[in-house]
């Protein structure tokens, strides 16, 4: 096969969509490190391929590296003839959620690292070659039930966006060193300006196409021979005690918290126990978060 040597300008982008300027065939071999030799890890490239995705003008190259500090590595990236950027909303595979390394501030690369078998960004510095892991986000909260008949909950009116101004239970992003359960009950505190006690999970909710998943718990309030206090916190406009059967009259911040609370109110209103939801939420892309005709709940299952 040919040896390419990669020109370590386009090496400075890989991963990016930009515009093509060298041949299918192979890598351009402009300066620098001698011909076969790869800037990155200075070991030889033995193999190059190109693959011709969906018959449109994206090429996908990959290359396999032998020796350097850091193993072998598959790498590959999307060239475009067309487009030089890209958003979170039209992200392609080949583009790294990670341009920068965190270590030392040298761009990444896509490549799959050794043992594995999926891209990861990783750092194109030699002495470092760092692998960036990207992972989902672990969305908490409660549903917090207010009367003994479990059909007045608690809800929120969030003052920041995204989704400012409408309406959802008390949740957030789980903080390092917390369970999922201690940071639905601080989300809580911290919204709502109320101590609750965790009863049971009742839902998760994954969804992949923006990388969040959603547990929710059954909460009640931590003082149940006291009224229930609450207020607003720094993130809430407003607080409400809202029955189920009045849902409809507010508009829902997120599709997660409509699929959470329809569950929710079909276990009560069924005068059954409370079930354990989970399912996968895939919305249609560009949709606002808050567009309850753009998703579709899939892969549900309830025990």
């Amino acid at each position: 096969m040919l040896a390419r040597h990669l020109d370590p300008h386009h090496h400075a982008r890989l991963g990016r969509l930009m515009k093509l300027k060298t041949p299918c065939a192979g890598w351009s071999s402009r300066g620098g490190l001698p011909p076969g030799r790869d800037p990155l890890s200075h070991s030889t490239i033995n193999s190059t391929c190109v693959q011709h995705l969906c018959g449109d003008r994206r090429r996908r190259r990959t290359v396999t590296y032998h020796g350097g500090g850091n193993g072998t590595f598959r790498r590959s990236c999307v060239v475009s003839a067309s487009s030089s950027s890209s958003s979170s909303s039209t992200r392609d595979k080949g583009t790294p959620w990670v341009k920068f390394c965190a270590s030392c501030g040298a761009p990444t690369m896509q490549a799959i690292p050794p043992t594995e078998d999926r891209l990861r960004a990783v750092c194109t510095n030699s002495a470092c070659a760092q692998v960036h892991y990207v992972n989902p986000k672990m969305v908490v909260g409660t549903i917090v039930a207010c009367d003994d008949s479990y059909e007045k909950i608690l809800l929120v009116k969030r003052a920041n966006e995204p989704c400012k101004g409408l309406w959802t239970v008390p949740a957030g992003f789980m903080e390092l060193g917390e369970s999922t359960a201690d940071g639905a009950r601080r989300e809580t505190a911290e919204e709502a300006l109320c101590d609750v006690d965790i009863v049971a999970p009742f839902i998760h909710l994954d969804l992949p196409a923006i990388g969040q998943s959603y547990v929710l718990f059954r909460a009640q309030p931590a003082d149940t021979t006291a009224p229930f206090s609450f207020g607003n916190g720094s993130e809430t406009e407003e607080s409400k005690i809202v029955h189920i059967d009045d849902l409809h009259q507010y508009t829902l911040a997120f599709t997660a918290v409509s699929v959470a609370l329809e569950k929710y109110a079909e276990d009560v209103r069924n005068e059954t126990k409370f079930r354990v939801h989970h399912g996968t939420i895939t919305k249609r892309p560009g949709a606002l978060p808050s567009d309850m005709s753009a998703f579709k709940l899939e892969k549900y299952i309830c025990s």
